[in-house]
């Protein structure tokens, strides 16, 4: 993977989580409260309701159902949702800000104290329902109240929708109240502080885990002596229901945009989004952990020369009459290797080979890195 892609990735991982396992979703427990939404601006027909809420003495999670978002047939718009506050008196903590709106730089000053996950849950032929679900986790120095009460301000501003051909500007449908209230909760959804994992050369720790009823988030850190590009897979099981990583962004290093500090990184931090139902039933334990790693040495600047070779004598000897040429160059004063395909038979053709290389210059590892945990 390029320097570029990785950074596009990585900018693009939560945007991209606009899909879901297809499981069925239990319906979240009702909040002992009204949650009927009253209109603060100019009156409009989408319809926010509180879905759930939870709350320790780490964090505070909730997720929204967004009715009948007004939605054009034959368009798309990623998340309606624009901006999510907890207003209590004068005091407005946010809780979301839409990531196409928002800088680099803001986005991953936000990833410090929240996780997000938006989704369309049902497409109707011109609205649509999306779910919004949300966490919150504050400083150690100012740690969030064990209850408390206030307003949920939910912003439906100006977002872009797209089709196959064309994108256009969707109007800003209000701005809505929806009172909020949290208490202790006696269920047990967040978990930190996992001892280490080590296997295949990786050394892997679980820094957070934060579980709500159509998605978790887990936070690993993965030690491993390589200085290529990484694509590690998270996954989670309860109850023989499971599910893999949706999507990551990098937490750690991050110096945009500098791919290089990311790449000769041997420690790297990760946070995974895995869309995954709970199950109805009670449940006791899970496992969550990394599933693999794929190594990607598909990037000039990373790739060794002894890498391009091993690569190309592989290809060289299982299709005959090929001949591959590793080299050598320098961009920016950086020393680069690539290769050069200078000769391949008739009834191939050089996009075959090219990516005949490509497959040899990844690898996937496999490992045992999961933690049992109790609920």
């Amino acid at each position: 993977m390029s320097s570029a892609r990785l950074f596009l990735l990585a900018f693009l991982c939560w945007t991209l989580s606009a899909c879901r396992v297809p499981e069925q979703q239990p319906a979240p427990p009702s909040l002992p409260f009204p949650s009927t939404p009253v209109l603060t601006s100019t009156p409009s027909f989408p319809q926010p309701i509180l879905l759930w809420s939870y709350a320790d003495s780490r964090r505070l999670g909730l997720e929204l159902l967004l009715r009948n978002y007004p939605l054009p047939p034959g368009f798309e718009t990623l998340c309606p949702f624009t901006a999510v506050d907890l207003v209590q008196g004068e005091q407005a903590y946010p809780l979301y800000r839409n990531p196409e709106q928002i800088s680099l730089d803001e986005f991953y000053d936000r990833t410090h104290h929240f996780r997000w996950y938006c989704f369309q849950e049902q497409r109707r032929n011109a609205d649509a329902d999306y779910r919004l679900s949300l966490t919150f986790f504050p400083d150690e120095t100012a740690p969030l109240a064990s209850e408390g009460f206030g307003n949920l301000r939910i912003a439906l501003g100006q977002v872009t929708a797209t089709n196959q051909v064309s994108a256009i500007t969707l109007p800003d449908q209000g701005e809505f109240s929806l009172p909020f209230a949290w208490v202790a909760s006696d269920s047990h959804l967040t978990w930190e502080s996992q001892p280490a994992l080590q296997a295949k050369g990786f050394i892997v720790t679980l820094q957070r885990l934060f579980v709500n009823p159509s998605v978790s988030w887990l936070d690993a850190c993965l030690t491993y002596a390589d200085h290529h590009s990484w694509e590690p897979v998270a996954h989670l099981e309860i109850n023989g229901h499971s599910a893999r990583s949706l999507t990551w962004w990098l937490l750690t290093p991050f110096n945009p945009p500098d791919a290089e500090t990311i790449l000769q990184s041997t420690s790297r931090c990760f946070a995974f989004t895995i869309p995954f139902n709970l199950p109805g039933e009670e449940w006791e334990k899970l496992q969550v952990g990394v599933e693999q790693v794929r190594i990607e040495r598909d990037d000039s600047l990373t790739l060794t020369d002894s890498e391009c070779r091993t690569a190309a004598e592989t290809v060289m000897r299982q299709i005959k009459e090929t001949y591959i040429q590793c080299i050598e160059f320098e961009r920016n004063g950086k020393r680069h290797h690539w290769f050069e395909i200078v000769a391949y038979p008739g009834e191939r053709s050089r996009e075959e080979i090219y990516q005949a290389m490509l497959s040899l210059l990844s690898k996937s590892i496999v490992g045992n890195w999961y933690w049992q945990l109790e609920h």
